[in-house]
């Protein structure tokens, strides 16, 4: 994403005070624009965000007026409090296919709100507005889509590269996966299988105090973060597999497409970093086998105890309504446990997106969640005033 996105009053007054102008990521929409009825109103709008998700990306925002040369010049926020981010996200999303990834926010400004609608460019392209056409931004305007233009599109969306890369790598006698976002959007649900090696089996070698296996899918990898996680050792994959190593990487795009890739690697590519134990480290084994069966049987312990504290502790998401919260926590005077929260929780409890969602998950509980996390003060952390506030408000601070 390389346009601008605001999420707080000062991101608003700052547009005006530098004369931000519409073009191909921006649009500017006049809260009078609610006066129409709602098919007209969502109808409009759905061509705008297509147009957005077809072409590179970009921020629809309404409440902000426009001079005659396409310059924010005044916030004039929306006054019906009825008509919310869940009203928009309501009306827009059953217009729009298929589904894309759209990001709907409200900006409490003096009595009202500003809605800040964020399309980022989409793999699933193109994609069909309430009218059934195709449409894409070209600078100021929404146009349609010629019919040369949408084969075009999907041929490009075919042919793309994976934006997720899977690299393998040797360390220490052991190979470890390598896997790094290089797209410019969050994937969720990343795991790995191995052709001929059952997770179960890889879940009976694993050991107390090495780092987190692969066998456990992270839910989220943001644009540019690369993650590392062992596989096994040398001895154990040859056992197992012989020379061919066949893995296959599973992820879920952000608008909620599944992906997968395999690719084939051959284990003695990397026999130079593995080297035989000598003789006279035969004892050392011996030792290190003893040592082993007491590790199996303190991680079955440590499984068995995670499985407890998982199904008592833990929100699997709640999905659960705003009422329905704040009747749960009493009117807000009962906090909730940011440490035994996923993200998908965290998003839903502070009525926030998945991406600020995870900024919190990962820096203020990180300690909790990932075994190499920190705990971040909270006056550390980029976010708005707002969802600061909302963060005193209703979680426990680590």
């Amino acid at each position: 994403m390389n346009y601008f996105v605001p999420s707080a009053v000062a991101d608003l007054d700052l547009m005006i005070t530098r004369g931000d102008c519409e073009g191909a990521h921006l649009e500017f929409k006049s809260s009078k624009l609610l006066n129409k009825n709602n098919d007209r109103l969502f109808s409009d709008l759905s061509k705008e965000l297509t147009a957005f998700a077809n072409s590179a990306g970009g921020v629809l925002i309404i409440g902000m007026e426009e001079n005659g040369n396409r310059i924010a010049s005044e916030v004039v926020p929306i006054v019906d409090r009825h008509k919310n981010d869940s009203w928009f996200e309501d009306g827009l999303l059953s217009r729009c296919w298929p589904q894309m990834q759209m990001s709907i926010g409200q900006i409490p400004y003096g009595d009202g709100v500003v809605i800040v609608i964020n399309v980022p460019a989409s793999r699933d392209a193109p994609h069909q507005a309430a009218d059934k056409r195709f449409y894409a931004r070209r600078l100021f305007r929404v146009d349609p889509l010629l019919p040369f233009e949408i084969d075009d599109i999907r041929r490009r969306q075919i042919s793309s590269p994976d934006i997720v890369s899977l690299a393998i790598v040797p360390e220490d006698g052991m190979l470890f996966f390598e896997v790094h976002n290089q797209g410019v959007s969050v994937v969720f649900d990343v795991h790995v299988e191995i052709k001929g090696i059952a997770n179960t089996d890889i879940a009976k070698e694993w050991r107390p105090g090495l780092r987190r296996p692969y066998t456990e899918p992270y839910r989220a990898i943001h644009p540019g973060e690369e993650r590392r996680f062992p596989i096994a050792g040398y001895d154990f994959l040859k056992d197992a597999v012989g020379d061919e190593l066949s893995v296959t990487l599973f992820y879920t795009e952000a608008g909620g497409t599944r992906r997968r890739s395999t690719r084939t690697h051959y284990i003695d590519d990397f026999a130079n970093t593995y080297t035989k134990p000598a003789p006279n480290q035969k004892e050392l084994a011996t030792i290190g086998t003893a040592l082993e069966a007491i590790a199996k049987e303190l991680s079955e312990l440590n499984r068995s105890t995670s499985d407890f504290v998982e199904r008592t502790t833990h929100p699997s998401g709640l999905n659960l309504s705003l009422t329905t919260l704040t009747a749960l926590t009493k009117g807000g005077e009962t906090k909730w446990p940011g440490g035994h929260m996923d993200m998908l929780a965290i998003a839903e409890v502070l009525d926030v997106d998945q991406e600020t969602a995870w900024t919190i998950w990962e820096k203020l509980y990180g300690a909790f969640h990932m075994l190499s996390g920190t705990n971040t003060p909270l006056d550390q952390i980029d976010l708005s005033d707002e969802v600061r506030e909302k963060v005193k408000t209703l979680l426990k601070l680590p």
